[in-house]
């Protein structure tokens, strides 16, 4: 019998759901487990939700490669190590089914079923809420909590398998299903339009803000907590053009919390800690899981940070380095990794949890300057000094004191290119700069080249997205087209290499 593509088959009812969560439930039957409290809730959310999130490879872990942030390396083949590139070939070139390796079987994307598994959880939990056994401070928070959690999966999703947000046709747009089931049920949804979408995030956020201002998780940065949120926030109303709203929200932020890590104190400390630690000082959520095996450094073929990216950090940004010594292969954010004979930059923000104790990607005090910079710098009646103070107080905690300068405030369109850039020096392989291209008017044409033979420069193919090109939308992985085969997807175009 065919189930809710929304959900994973492998959850049939409610009691399956939850009897992963641990001993806190009480057991019922032989086959179903019965969340009773608040707490029981909210420890099925953790667990569930953070946790899985947390440790579960494959979730958009594509969404860095198909940028101008990365470009292929591949040398004389090994059979002592793997071919990186391979099972990424689809996203890196783009291609019509992108679950497709260049080799091999089909690599299923699980974003599409993670996200809508967290919002049917949401849905279960805020439907239950009222009447649970627990706290007022309980029930608040974990009320919060879930509005935010919704709000993420569909902002991720819209904006992976989704049209990018325009306001003049975002009525019209394809966005993608809203599913407001409590229970389980067989029923199919269509795509709502991006409009809808970002209203059901707005008001997901709305109320979500209200009940974390009331009953705050701060202490911990693992769960949605205020200053995360508001933080959040301001990325949805950068992403819909509401740049007095970015404002509002990131002044919420940056009016209690304004720390950054400054690169050269943390490099005396420990030149060797992944950015993304325990004491960095900016991180308001941290989530996630780091596991993008194409770009793991390899003396055979993988996907490395780009010249074009490498280029835009200059003398004195410590953030990355371009040096292959143990004196000069120490960027915070990229730098040369593998061995003496195929040192390859990389990322170096995050690693495992049990390295860093943290998890791999987060939500931080820099994602609000840069949020509010750009706001201040596109908004109608443009604050282009404001713009820059923010992105000057990002650089001098980024650079060496001896190379710091602060930048100018010049014409509206060269601040609005500074913010730009520096976003995308500062936001480099967390997921955003995907995202951000595709909200941007003036996209880039972005070419890829892929060698079918590593070692043989002649058989690189080039590939070419274009800036009006549909397969900036991701299309719905197969195994739900599989399910729900009326479901309207957004078909990419086949797509073959250029002629050189």
């Amino acid at each position: 019998m065919k189930r809710n593509y929304f959900i994973p088959i492998y959850i049939c009812v409610l009691g399956i759901v939850l009897a992963s969560c641990g001993s806190f439930l009480d057991e019922t039957s032989q086959d179903q487990i019965v969340a009773k409290t608040a707490r029981d809730y909210s420890e099925m959310i953790y667990g569930e939700v953070y946790s899985n999130m947390s440790t579960t490879a494959g979730i958009s872990s594509y969404l860095d490669i198909m940028t101008d942030d990365c470009q292929e390396y591949a040398a004389k083949p090994s059979t002592l190590y793997p071919d990186n590139r391979i099972n990424a070939f689809g996203y890196w070139t783009w291609q019509q089914i992108p679950e497709l390796p260049y080799q091999g079987v089909l690599q299923e994307d699980k974003t599409w079923a993670t996200f809508y598994r967290q919002i049917f959880l949401t849905n279960i939990t805020l439907h239950d809420l009222p009447d649970l056994p627990g706290t007022a401070e309980e029930k608040t928070y974990l009320k919060g909590e879930c509005h935010l959690i919704r709000a993420f999966a569909y902002f991720m999703l819209v904006n992976i398998f989704g049209e990018p947000y325009n306001p003049a046709t975002a009525s019209t747009d394809k966005g993608v299903p809203i599913n407001n089931l409590t229970s389980i049920d067989i029923q199919s949804f269509p795509r709502s339009s991006v409009a809808e979408v970002y209203e059901q995030i707005k008001a997901d956020l709305r109320d979500g803000l209200e009940a974390l201002k009331i009953s705050d998780n701060s202490k911990s940065v693992f769960r949605w907590n205020y200053l995360g949120a508001c933080t959040f926030a301001s990325r949805v109303a950068l992403y819909m053009k509401e740049y007095d709203e970015v404002i509002r929200y990131t002044n919420k932020v940056l009016e209690t919390k304004t720390n950054l890590y400054n690169l050269e104190e943390k490099m005396k400390n420990n030149v060797n800690l992944y950015f993304h630690n325990s004491a960095n000082p900016e991180i308001l959520f941290s989530y996630g899981y780091y596991n993008i095996a194409s770009m793991l450094p390899s003396p055979n073929a993988m996907f490395q940070a780009s010249t074009a990216l490498m280029n835009l950090y200059v003398t004195g940004d410590l953030r990355a380095s371009k040096g292959t010594t143990t004196a000069t292969r120490n960027g915070q954010f990229i730098r040369a990794q593998g061995r003496s004979n195929y040192w390859k930059n990389t990322q170096y923000k995050y690693y495992n949890p049990t390295t860093t104790l943290t998890f791999a990607f987060a939500v931080k005090v820099s994602e609000a300057y840069l949020n509010r910079a750009e706001a201040y710098a596109c908004k109608e009646n443009p604050e282009l000094d404001k713009a820059v103070a923010d992105i000057n107080k990002i650089r001098e905690n980024r650079f060496t004191t001896a190379a710091y300068k602060p930048l100018a405030v010049e014409n509206q369109q060269v601040v609005i290119d500074l913010v730009r850039r520096e976003r995308r020096l500062e936001l480099c392989f967390e997921m955003h700069r995907w995202f951000d291209l595709r909200r941007y008017d003036d996209r880039p044409r972005i070419t890829h080249t892929f060698r079918t033979d590593p070692g043989d420069a002649n058989s690189a193919l080039t590939y070419v997205l274009e800036p009006d090109d549909p397969a900036w939308v991701l299309p719905v992985p197969q195994s739900v087209l599989q399910l729900d085969p009326v479901l309207d997807d957004i078909r990419r175009p086949e797509r073959n290499p250029v002629e050189q």
